[in-house]
């Protein structure tokens, strides 16, 4: 869906005859007034460290411009090096599946309070490019018409840098301007704008405004909770945890070379030393394993299988690799296809599924009946307080089941990625300076009895995400793979 600007715009068939709810996004809706971090991200997650390096370089130019009151300037500035020669559909792609997290993270409470509560049709001003915002606007901000900047882009889909001369709100004359001749004719003579601003602020479309809301700034701690969102955000991309202002870009660029030596030591640790020692090792080098409740201990000797399989929630590649740390012993980990990389780093034996459910089915059956084994059924990873929808192999298969409540806090680096280059996942988790690993061990199950009594494995399985979401205070979802890599990459996950 093409995203509507100042030349386009599109309100959904909703009526204007009530009322116009109208507010800035930067400073009002967005705590920050800066852009600056989200021009960071997409010149980080779709030009490559190099564009961002140069934009952290031009960062103090920014700021001068800024305080010289050339607002207009300085976002034609960041613009241009954010996004000239990047095509147009992968600063969509970041937008939808990095931007939105950040932008969520710097709402203002007591405005989005306001705005939440409104039942009048809404309507955002910001300066900064529709492709940026346009999806979080509408998924989360129920925005019915966005007056935004549009980039210049090429007929092969590739961003110039420059901004649409016609399509432009880099000032307040043109920003007025829009607004009297979208805004106000749209709501007809008859209607009513309602502006809403922040405390100490004015913008000059106020003066055409018949009501004017004032909200105060929260504290910088204060954020919306996220069941007030309009739409819960389950899945996000990218590489960085903190948001990247300049001081945090200089921070995080600075750590960089430290962190991947860091990175190689904690490598080298967990291939090298036996099991039993890579836990205390590690905890020198600073990650971090907190351990509840007891490993399971069944009796299998009157079983077919001598191994249990261990169910764990997914939120790394290394979940494996911790779940045998806390058991100090290693356990085998099956896993959709890994990159050699991966698989190198990886200290714990690994056999990668086919997604042909009769050899998968044939391979879990022959290691079950020699050994433990670990699967992750949602298939992927999900960084949210979400558990996605469970495959029902493994409850068709195990006779004794052992759910893992597992959950991980970096904090600078995310250790998933669905555009990125996978084989970094795990580096970028090591490279994190002090990762923090909980792994909860849960009653283990008898899904042979459980099956004999009647029980699907659809039944166990989902019985099985329910304990284990009650465990880490998730929510439940019936989202798949495929959605997740649908919404962030474009295409069914299946590489």
């Amino acid at each position: 869906m093409a995203d509507a600007g100042v030349g386009q715009a599109t309100c959904d068939k909703k009526s204007y005859e009530n009322k116009v709810v109208i507010s800035p996004l930067e400073g009002t809706l967005l705590r920050d007034e800066s852009f600056f971090p989200y021009y960071m991200l997409v010149a980080l997650e779709a030009g490559g460290p190099l564009r961002a390096l140069c934009l952290l370089l031009l960062s103090p130019v920014v700021w001068a411009l800024r305080a010289l009151a050339l607002e207009d300037l300085a976002i034609k500035l960041q613009v241009f090096i954010a996004v000239a020669g990047l095509k147009a559909s992968t600063v969509r792609s970041v937008a939808i599946g990095v931007l939105t997290k950040f932008f969520l993270d710097d709402l203002e409470p007591a405005t989005y309070k306001a705005w939440r509560t409104s039942r009048s049709s809404r309507c955002v001003v910001t300066s900064h490019p529709s492709l940026f915002v346009g999806h979080f606007l509408r998924t989360h901000l129920n925005v019915d018409l966005i007056l935004a900047s549009e980039l210049r882009i090429t007929p092969d889909g590739v961003c110039t840098g420059f901004l649409d001369p016609s399509n432009c709100l880099v000032t307040n004359v043109q920003k007025m301007h829009a607004i009297k001749k979208l805004v106000l004719a749209e709501a007809g003579p008859q209607g009513v704008l309602c502006g809403i601003c922040t405390e100490g602020r004015r913008y000059k479309y106020l003066s055409i405004c018949k009501e004017i809301i004032v909200v105060k700034h929260t504290s910088s701690g204060q954020k919306v909770p996220k069941e007030e969102y309009f739409s819960p955000l389950v899945f996000h991309d990218g590489r960085l945890v903190i948001r990247p202002t300049p001081l945090a870009s200089l921070a995080v660029a600075l750590w960089l070379p430290f962190g991947f030596f860091l990175a190689l030591m904690r490598v080298f640790v967990g291939r090298a030393l036996p099991q039993e020692l890579i836990f205390p090792m590690t905890s020198l080098l600073g990650v971090r394993l907190r351990v509840a409740g007891v490993p399971p201990m069944v009796d299998t000797s009157n079983s077919p299988q001598k191994g249990i399989t261990f169910v764990c929630v997914h939120r790394t590649l290394a979940d494996p690799t911790f779940l045998s740390m806390a058991l100090r012993r290693k356990v085998r980990a099956f896993a959709f296809k890994v990159s050699k990389v991966s698989e190198y780093l990886t200290p714990i034996p690994m056999t990668s599924l086919t997604r042909n459910r009769e050899e998968d089915t044939k391979l879990m059956r022959d290691f079950l009946a020699k050994e433990d084994i670990a699967v992750c059924p949602e298939g992927t990873t999900c960084r949210e307080p979400f558990l996605l929808r469970f495959s029902p192999l493994f409850a068709e298969l195990g006779d004794w089941l052992a759910p893992v409540a597992i959950d991980v806090n970096t904090s600078m680096f995310h250790a998933t990625s669905a555009r990125g280059y996978k084989f970094m996942d795990g580096i970028f988790l090591a490279m994190n300076p002090s990762p923090l690993y909980k792994v909860t061990f849960l009653e283990p199950i008898c899904a042979r009895e459980l099956r004999e009594n009647g029980k699907s494995p659809i039944d166990i399985a989902n019985m099985v995400q329910k304990q284990l979401a009650a465990s880490l205070g998730f929510d439940c979802t019936n989202y798949s793979r495929k959605d997740k890599y649908l919404l962030l990459a474009g295409h069914d996950g299946k590489f």
